[in-house]
């Protein structure tokens, strides 16, 4: 039986807070990431990136999901922890679409500012 595209989602997520690399495990080799600051292709690239943001969370709190079809989109408030010690608080929606049971696309939306302005980007 297919896992729908909110199963997969929370799977990663399960994955992601217990550590190691199961999450790797649940992206697609040609995944790609979107967000304000960066685009990324490809499984190398993706975990690189993500695998260095997850460390600098310090809270996620999910706000509400949608999901339908081969997608789900969360409304979240992530706690990050900057180089000088400022927690940035950001208000993000991301979009997950999944496809044969991985993740095949991430879109990430924020208002970067802060993060910027935090991190010297």
């Amino acid at each position: 039986m297919t896992q729908t595209a909110e199963q997969v989602w929370q799977d990663y997520m399960v994955a992601v807070k217990n550590g190691g690399n199961r999450w790797q495990e649940l992206l697609n080799d040609s995944v790609s990431f979107t967000g304000p600051l960066v685009q990324l292709y490809g499984k190398d690239e993706f975990v690189k990136m993500t695998g260095d943001f997850f460390k600098m969370i310090s809270n996620y709190e999910i706000e509400r999901t949608l999901s339908g079809g081969d997608a789900i989109a969360v409304e979240a408030k992530i706690s990050v922890n900057s180089p000088t010690g400022k927690q940035v608080l950001m208000d993000v929606a991301e979009l997950y679409t999944v496809k044969d049971g991985k993740i095949q696309a991430v879109k990430m939306y924020y208002d970067p500012t802060e993060f910027r302005q935090e991190f010297g980007i």
